[in-house]
């Protein structure tokens, strides 16, 4: 199963956990059917480049060993040497059992068309581990909630969110128009539409935090508002910290809950000074890492839940 989690979502192979035996024929076919060859993968594919090394690097591995390799494996290896390579491909996150998952169509650069928000970033990733590891209280957060995510980038979050929590209504935003139109198709691979069982209106805007206005913002009552890996850039927090006063300094009960990956805390420190200085409240949840996804090594997240004093 982890093996299954870490190929979809396309580890890289120095992350990958192998299985510790696989030396019989039976137990490599059975690997390349139900991992990557499944039909899920046939029609939402990991790149052809990643695809390709990932077997490489397992047969490597069987030959490093001793072990025999069964045809399946070099049959699949020159079915894809002979593929050639794309810019985008599809990643897997899986959520929960049984089959509880979301497909993005993302980039393989970290920053494509002038934007860093075609990827999904850990920080995401563990905002889910953490609903998670309490998911009785904290999906109820969001159910049955209008929900507004800052910054949603690829929108695997925002995706994950209406799939386990059930909002009334979930708006995804950001700035890019590319951004805007990788959430579209995240929308529609995950079949959230209007229509879908999950009751979830939801609506994809443009928001740019700097002239958005606060009458804007306090106009639909948002119930929560998250983000995640929208706090590394000290440039972005004047329009940031106006969204969130806009948005939590209201009438109307409101919570954030912002997923930041601490990569140099002096750039935390001060967007928490900043929310202090508009009396804003904030508590700090630290994040154990690794029960669901797999992270870079010495990755810290914590999540700032956010409301007005």
């Amino acid at each position: 199963d982890l093996l299954r989690r870490q190929f979809n979502a396309q580890t890289p192979l120095r992350l990958v956990a192998w299985p510790a035996s696989l030396s019989s024929c039976e137990e490599q076919e059975f690997l390349v059917h139900t991992v990557l060859e499944q039909p899920y993968c046939a029609a939402h594919p990991p790149s052809v480049e990643y695809h390709r090394v990932f077997v490489k690097a397992l047969i490597t591995k069987l030959e490093c060993e001793g072990n025999e390799v069964c045809d399946a494996l070099f049959e699949l290896f020159g079915r894809l040497v002979s593929h050639g390579s794309e810019e985008e491909s599809f990643k897997t996150y899986f959520l929960q059992e049984p089959a509880v998952f979301v497909t993005v169509r993302e980039s393989k650069e970290f920053i494509s068309k002038g934007t860093t928000g075609l990827v999904t970033w850990q920080a995401s990733l563990a905002m889910l581990e953490w609903i998670l590891q309490d998911s009785v209280s904290r999906t109820k957060i969001f159910r049955g909630r209008r929900v507004l995510e800052l910054g949603s980038g690829a929108g695997m979050l925002g995706a994950a969110l209406c799939k386990l929590c059930s909002p009334s209504k979930f708006v995804f935003s950001d700035y890019h128009e590319d951004v805007l139109q990788a959430i579209r198709t995240t929308i529609s691979l995950n079949t959230l539409t209007s229509e879908s069982e999950l009751g979830t209106r939801v609506e994809v805007r443009a928001l740019d935090w700097g002239a958005a206005s606060a009458a804007e913002l306090k106009s639909e009552k948002f119930d929560v508002v998250v983000g995640a890996d929208i706090v590394y850039d000290s440039d972005l927090f004047d329009g940031l910290v106006h969204v969130l006063h806009s948005l939590l300094h209201t009438d109307h009960p409101c919570v954030a809950l912002i997923a930041c990956t601490v990569r140099n805390p002096a750039t935390l420190g001060e967007f928490l000074s900043r929310l202090t200085a508009i009396a804003l409240n904030v508590v700090t949840h630290t994040v154990a890492l690794g029960s669901l996804f797999t992270y870079e090594p010495y990755t810290e997240v914590v999540i700032l839940e956010i409301s007005s004093l």
